[in-house]
């Protein structure tokens, strides 16, 4: 899975994507700070499924 995560606020809080894959894998990403974008790309083994949440922190 790859992409890219934004914080597009200047409100002290970070933009986060979470990541769990069906296989009992976990990853987190995240944006902090106005105009900032993270790119990430993950791989999970074993599995062909996942659930992508994206979040304020």
């Amino acid at each position: 899975m790859s992409g890219w995560v934004q914080d597009t606020r200047m409100d002290g809080k970070c933009a986060v994507i979470r990541i769990n894959a069906g296989n009992g894998a976990y990853k987190t990403k995240s944006a902090c700070g106005s105009g900032v974008r993270e790119q990430f790309s993950f791989t999970f083994a074993g599995t062909k499924s996942a659930q992508v949440r994206l979040a304020i922190a």
